[in-house]
């Protein structure tokens, strides 16, 4: 019966949070309310949604004063395409960069000859980095593609700020929505390496079948799993809850994350670089 505020700092963020909840059960609604308060806070936003809503609902309550910081990447918004040249690289990282791409949908955004999206600029300085990849839209396959090439784009900006010092790096919260979209097996590499670059992840996604569903995406599941520091758990089926409740026990029983309301969450969060014991808020 108490009330009391969730704190969620920034050093704790740093290692990253792992979002699972059944389709209606609050999820999205925590996501939009993290973002919103980050965006008020100053911070640097990255949002990847493949559904369109989130984007929409995030995009309609950017405040006035930070308007300006806004980057928009809405493929179905033909008459305002932006470029991003995959093919594009800097002598620094050309390695690392370059990439073979063709794709006749996404070709008014990839195929330019020189990006207008300078995804250094947009962690360095703090921007709201919102894409809108709604499947409905653009197709499976097409928002696989895109979402993988620009999570990617964002993971090599990060990477390149290696000289900076580590205090100079500014902070990135990037949001990924039904994130086994846009996953592969290096997920593990991404999670463990991320935080050193100022690159915070938040993923959410549904079930645990959708991190296992085919062969060689265990590991995936493994390294989520396994590495996030803090897991928010919204009502779940019983098999994915006979899964969780080890993060969880004793505390909170696998009946127990069966049965959670819509719009409650059971949490074990990392504060002050230690597991708290679960709680449901």
């Amino acid at each position: 019966g108490d009330y009391k505020d969730v704190r969620f700092s920034r050093a704790d963020r740093s290692r990253h949070c792992y979002i699972i909840g059944a389709t209606g059960t609050g999820k999205s609604t925590l996501l939009y309310n993290m973002i919103r308060q980050d965006i008020e806070n100053g911070e640097g936003v990255a949002v990847i949604d493949p559904h369109g809503d989130l984007y929409q609902q995030v995009l309609e309550s950017i405040p006035r004063r930070r308007v300006d910081d806004v980057v928009l990447v809405d493929p179905s918004d033909f008459k305002h395409s932006v470029g991003i040249n995959f093919l594009e690289y800097d002598a620094t990282n050309k390695p690392v960069q370059m990439n073979f791409i063709t794709n006749a949908l996404l070709r008014p955004i990839i195929g330019q000859p020189k990006s207008t999206i300078n995804f250094r600029e947009i962690i360095d300085s703090g921007k709201i980095f919102l894409v809108n990849l709604s499947k409905g839209l653009l197709g499976q396959s097409d928002t696989q593609l895109l979402g993988m090439l620009i999570i990617g784009k964002i993971f090599t900006a990060a990477m390149s700020r290696v000289k900076s010092r580590m205090e100079r790096r500014r902070p990135m919260f990037l949001y990924v929505d039904e994130f086994q979209n846009f996953t592969t097996d290096t997920v593990a590499y991404l999670l463990s390496e991320a935080r050193k670059f100022g690159l915070y992840l938040t993923l959410a996604n549904q079930n645990l079948a959708q991190l296992s569903a085919t062969s060689g995406r265990q590991n995936i599941l493994d390294a989520v799993l396994g590495n996030v520091g803090t897991t928010l758990i919204f009502r779940l089926g019983a098999v994915d809850a006979a899964k969780m409740d080890v993060y969880t026990r004793p505390e909170l029983q696998a009946q127990d994350l069966q049965e959670l309301p819509d719009f409650h969450a059971a949490g074990r969060l990392l504060v002050k670089n230690s597991p708290s014991r679960p709680f449901v808020f």
